[in-house]
């Protein structure tokens, strides 16, 4: 929503051997909205696994920031970490800022942190128009393909119907827009 500011900020402290923490995020940001995504994951003890995966999907003058610290401390030997963070920038003054960061004072580490920004594929674009689809449907489908990797874990499975409903009707205004 225009002008809306959403600020999600975690912490989480892995105490005990295996560990598991999943974080995974979505954002729609049109109009003037924020939203702004830190985490810090400490991974005290060993053989723990974490795992992020934020989206954005941006038009007009919307930002978005993702800021995330995985900290592997000495003695959390076989940690297991993976960061990602993407974003799909609808209009040219739409801005996303992504800092995935690891620090890691252990020696038997498997961690990646990624980051991937940028606009619809016109080749993706094209395969669909050749396809017979308009281009307000061709992409209202490859944004919406973008958003369900994240809307396809969410359980249970009434709420994920109730999700999927809302950002397809956001999904459509959005596009009318641009």
């Amino acid at each position: 929503r225009p002008g809306k500011i959403v600020l999600g900020r975690r912490n989480f402290f892995f105490k005990g051997k295996n560990a598991f923490c999943s974080l995974k995020g979505l954002s729609l940001l049109s109009g003037t909205s924020e939203s702004y995504h830190h985490a810090v994951v400490n991974h005290e003890a060993p053989e723990c696994t974490s795992r992020q995966l934020y989206k954005s999907i941006l038009t007009d003058h919307a930002r978005s920031e993702f800021n995330s610290l995985v900290h592997v401390y000495p003695n959390a030997q076989k940690s297991n970490s993976n960061q990602l963070n993407r974003n799909l920038l609808l209009s040219d003054s739409a801005h996303a800022f992504s800092r995935p960061q690891l620090k890691i004072y252990a020696d038997d580490v498997q961690a990646t942190h990624g980051s991937a920004t940028g606009h619809l594929e016109k080749e993706e674009l094209f395969y669909l128009r050749s396809r017979g689809l308009s281009t307000e449907l061709a992409r209202l489908m490859l944004i919406q393909g973008f958003a369900d990797e994240i809307l396809e874990f969410i359980q249970p499975e009434t709420i994920q119907k109730k999700l999927r409903v809302s950002v397809q009707k956001d999904l459509e205004e959005i596009i009318t827009k641009t």
